[in-house]
């Protein structure tokens, strides 16, 4: 198969910038839904998405506690692997119409975690709040992509071999500008969502 110099030089980048959402609000709308749709695009491949803080909800114990309670910090990770579920959990038929049943647990909010039950001691049960404070935080940034002085993040794109460059240039093209006037349409908080494709700089 001939060599293809290009091929490891992005074909443009997407960037995705805000004045009103958080580095961990753009980093989804970034990697879950832009990136999926671009990836659709024949010929095209959108590997990463670079700057952004990525979502974590984050269980602080507090030791002190927990050694009362003779538990450990493996009890806290068991007890909400097991509650916090989204499992299917069959199927009900009522006339014509065949509904999917699925048994979701998973919390609303991060607020509501702090209910779980985490064990029993003594006959009460110990709840999340009793031995540890959970925060919605993010996992260590080890990149910043700053757009206009303000930290952002972009998906560089490549062109498969054999693609066509012009036309799939035009095509994440036509995508973003679609993707940003739906989002602006759909969500009021991302009115101020700004989408842009540009062509990197060659030599």
């Amino acid at each position: 198969m001939p060599f293809d110099p290009t091929a490891s030089v992005p074909l443009c980048l997407v960037s995705v910038s805000s004045d009103t959402m958080s580095e961990k609000e753009l980093y989804d709308v970034a990697c879950y839904e832009l990136r999926n749709r671009l990836q659709s695009i024949p010929g095209v491949i959108a590997p990463a998405v670079y700057g952004g803080k990525l979502r974590r909800i984050i269980a602080q114990v507090d030791r002190e506690r927990l050694e009362s309670r003779g538990m450990s910090p493996m009890d806290v990770v068991r007890s909400l692997s097991e509650q916090s579920v989204f499992v299917p959990a069959g199927n009900i038929k009522v006339g014509d119409t065949d509904y999917q049943i699925f048994a979701n647990a998973m919390p609303e909010k991060v607020d509501e975690l702090d209910d779980v039950p985490v064990a029993v001691h003594d006959g009460h049960p110990v709840f999340m709040r009793d031995v540890a404070s959970v925060q919605d935080s993010a996992q260590i940034q080890s990149n910043i992509v700053r757009i206009n002085g303000r930290r952002q993040v972009y998906i560089p794109i490549y062109r498969q071999p054999g693609a066509n460059t012009i036309e799939n240039a035009a095509r994440v093209g036509r995508l973003v500008r679609d993707f940003g006037f739906a989002r602006r349409r759909g969500d009021r908080r991302s009115g101020a969502l700004r989408t842009a494709a540009g062509p990197c700089a060659t030599r």
